[in-house]
């Protein structure tokens, strides 16, 4: 190749590189203005926004209609709402049919109904009127029982019971466990003296004896206003009772 085709070679690249250039610098110049424009945009919107905060605008925002999201305009709207309308005109219904207990058989009363053993209820007569409580099974499981303790394993039976209230003020109703000398384990409802709230001091002269709070009854008035159950567990209640090796007491030295 002589000189002068090496020349026009030369020249030739620089011409097409001069040109590629050209058109790059023509390409980039728009899309750098349109960032700067979009840039200048936003920043006038957040400052548009910050000077609308900063007017501490008290005037609350409007309630949400549906019309935003269209969601009024869904006939499963309809439904749910006729829907729930129903449920609440049931409820009214049952409630009118099956209204609360004014005594109630749960901590505190309410509508948590006891169904277990060792169930305190108002046992009060109406002809002739007598103020009285019952000690029962709440699922009535066995006639004439109440519930049953497990003491050191072995199992006894508790009567139920019935008994008449004399006076106003709370009466604590207690499940008494005690181990006989003669008959071993036994247990019984004892329901203390009104206004009394430490458990039997051993009556029955056990072995061993213990007591299990079932619940407290509230009278005024001669009327029962109260019954708080306080034995909760449901089924059976269990003791672990120990006397010494001559059939005394137990006695505790601190």
């Amino acid at each position: 190749m002589d000189s002068e085709s090496k020349i026009s070679s030369a020249e030739q690249r620089a011409a097409r590189r001069d040109l590629w250039e050209t058109a790059r610098a023509a390409y980039d110049r728009p899309r750098q203005s349109q960032s700067e424009a979009m840039r200048d945009a936003r920043r006038s919107v957040w400052e548009q926004a910050k000077a609308a905060g900063s007017q501490n605008d008290e005037t609350p925002p409007p309630v949400p209609t549906g019309k935003e999201t269209g969601l009024n305009d869904d006939p499963r709207i309809a439904t749910l709402e006729g829907i729930v309308r129903d449920l609440a005109g049931r409820l009214d219904d049952l409630e009118d049919d099956y209204p609360e207990s004014e005594i109630g058989n749960g901590v505190g009363g309410g509508g948590f109904i006891y169904s277990s053993y060792f169930k305190v209820i108002d046992a009060s007569t109406t002809d002739p009127y007598v103020c009285k409580i019952g000690v029962i099974d709440g699922g009535m499981t066995v006639s004439g029982s109440c519930g049953a303790v497990k003491i050191n394993g072995d199992r006894a039976n508790v009567t139920a019971v019935e008994e008449t209230l004399s006076s106003d003020g709370v009466y604590y109703v207690w499940i008494h466990s005690w181990i006989d000398a003669e008959d071993g384990p036994k247990a019984e409802i004892i329901v203390g003296p009104v206004d009394v709230s430490t458990p039997p001091d051993n009556p029955n002269g056990g072995i061993a004896f213990a007591s299990q709070l079932a619940g407290r009854v509230t009278v005024a008035d001669d009327v029962i206003t109260s019954i708080t159950q306080d034995y909760l567990r449901g089924g059976e209640h269990t003791e672990l009772l120990f006397g010494d090796c001559e059939g005394g007491e137990i006695q505790v030295t601190p």
